[in-house]
């Protein structure tokens, strides 16, 4: 009976340390998010109003809403968020497709990108469909300068 004990009181243990450590990542991811600058977008088709953009050193998450404020339904149309770097270059463009909104109806959107060094957004709406090749925007970051400036040492030293 004590063995039986000891295995119930070994899962309980096991059981609070997994919740444990499943709320402190989930706090510990939360809390490297910050807020990134974007604002409100109105034009002559919808109305896009974010509720919520934030970013880590390496992805980010937009969540907003987007209105047809037109008096017919739009058929298709994109949402483009365009990620800039602190130093103001285009380091990302992401495409998502919004369709079939009815006149003053309200659609929630949510996107995620992938990049490093997101400091704004832009977001803008167009009907014409993105190309694909359009999608990848290079700046190097300190640390791949820093790797760049440690490889041409090594590569001057062995000459």
């Amino acid at each position: 009976m004590s063995r039986m004990k000891f295995f119930r009181n070994l899962l309980i243990i096991f059981v609070l340390f997994f919740a444990f450590v499943s709320f402190m990542t989930n706090a510990y991811i939360k809390s490297t998010y910050k807020d990134i600058e974007s604002n409100n977008i109105n034009n002559d088709l919808n109305e896009i109003i974010i509720k919520e953009s934030k970013a880590t050193k390496i992805n980010g998450y937009i969540s907003g809403t987007i209105k047809n404020i037109t008096e017919e339904e739009i058929s298709k149309e994109f949402i483009v968020v365009e990620c800039y770097s602190k130093y103001g270059n285009n380091i990302r463009t992401t495409y998502s497709e919004v369709s079939n909104i009815e006149k003053n109806e309200t659609r929630d959107f949510y996107m995620k990108y992938k990049v490093e060094g997101v400091e704004n957004i832009k977001i803008i709406t167009t009907k014409e469909e993105p190309k694909k090749s359009e999608n990848i925007k290079i700046e190097l970051t300190k640390q791949n300068k820093f790797k760049i400036f440690v490889a041409s040492l090594v590569i001057l030293w062995l000459t």
